[in-house]
């Protein structure tokens, strides 16, 4: 987990007077956690639902649609929950204030958001807008 800690610690950098994060498993598969930096006015800390957030609108209009993928199991959504997540529009989402945590309590709680939804021992990756 060093090294997850070490992309989401740089991802925080990268976007502390605002900017976009997205992380996840390097396959895409699964694990992701996004946030925007609001500068001074905080964080909306974002994990999507792969049920909610279902794209491919001309894979559908053409009939090509694959199955729906499953969606965050109850378990992951109570360990949202534990860490302050509540229903967004696109999943779970935390929103939180520039002062309310420190850099090393956010790093712990991207960490921890990334671990419930299962990395599954995978490498992770960022991409900072």
């Amino acid at each position: 987990m060093d090294d997850v800690r070490r992309v989401v610690a740089r991802a925080l950098h990268d976007t502390r007077d605002g900017g976009t994060a997205v992380l996840g498993a390097d396959s895409g598969a699964r694990g992701v956690v996004q946030w925007i930096c609001f500068g001074s006015d905080g964080y909306l800390i974002d994990v999507p639902d792969p049920a909610r957030c279902r794209g491919g609108l001309l894979r559908r209009m053409w009939r090509r649609s694959e199955p729906d993928p499953d969606g965050l199991s109850d378990e992951q959504v109570r360990g949202l929950q534990r860490l302050g997540f509540g229903p967004g529009d696109h999943g779970y989402e935390r929103h939180t204030r520039a002062d309310e945590l420190g850099h090393d309590q956010l790093v712990h709680l991207i960490v921890s958001a990334l671990d419930v939804v299962g990395l599954d021992g995978e490498p992770v990756s960022a991409e900072v807008f």
